[in-house]
C-alpha cells in the first residue's frame, strides 16, 4: 500500500515536470532559437531536455521494477499462507502419530508380554 501511495505521489510530480515542459518539448519540433542564433539559450535548453530525457528513462524502469515488486510480494503472501497450512499439517501429524503410539502401547503391549 505504502508503495502505491509514493509511486503516486511521484506521478503526481512527474505529470507536473511534463506539464510544465511541454512547450519546451514541443519547441524543441521547431528550430528557432537555432535560427535566432541564440546559442546560450539553446544550450540550456538542451541540457534541461536532456535531463528531463533521463529522467522519463529512470521514471520507466521504476515503474517496471515496483510492478516486479507488487508481483513479487503477492508471492509471497502465498508462501505465508502455505507455510501457515504447512505448521498445521505438522501439528495434526504429531497429535495422530502421538494417538497411535498410545493405541500401540495400551492394546500391543499386553499381547507382546
Amino acid at each position: 500500500m505504502s508503495l502505491d501511495e509514493r509511486v503516486d505521489a511521484v506521478s503526481k510530480g512527474i505529470k507536473s515536470v511534463n506539464e510544465s515542459l511541454e512547450p519546451w518539448l514541443q519547441s524543441t519540433a521547431t528550430p528557432t532559437l537555432a535560427q535566432n542564433g541564440d546559442t546560450r539559450n539553446e544550450n540550456a535548453n538542451a541540457i534541461i531536455l536532456r535531463k528531463h530525457a533521463t529522467l522519463m528513462q529512470d521514471w520507466d524502469a521504476v515503474q517496471d521494477e515496483s510492478e516486479v515488486l507488487r508481483e513479487e510480494l503477492k508471492e509471497d503472501k502465498w508462501l505465508t499462507v502455505f507455510r501457515t497450512v504447512t505448521d498445521q499439517a505438522d501439528g495434526m501429524m504429531s497429535s495422530l502419530e502421538k494417538a497411535v503410539n498410545r493405541c500401540q502401547v495400551r492394546y500391543l503391549s499386553p499381547l507382546l508380554s
